[in-house]
């Protein structure tokens, strides 16, 4: 399994991979990216698709410019969501 290393040497394991396009301005400081293919190891899925919390995805909170992992579901989107009708 790979891992990333982050700054404060905190190694994150990686079990899922994909294949990315990727582009970038630096004029803009844009950086872009598309999956164009993907593959996930056998130990994160849950009846043939990604559970998130076996991947322990990590994503980029800009207000605090820091990488952060999700959490834990907290309630079903449908049936949560009809309550605020």
């Amino acid at each position: 399994m790979q891992a990333i290393t982050m700054n404060d040497g905190n190694k994150i394991p990686q079990p899922g991979y994909g294949v990315f396009q990727m582009s970038s301005d630096e004029a803009a400081g844009h950086l872009l990216g598309r999956a164009v293919a993907e593959q996930a190891d056998e130990s994160i899925l849950a009846d043939d698709v990604v559970d998130l919390g076996k991947l322990n995805p990590v994503t980029f909170d800009p207000a605090l410019r820091a990488y952060r992992t999700l959490g834990p579901v907290v309630g079903k989107a449908r049936s949560e969501g009809m309550s605020l009708r």
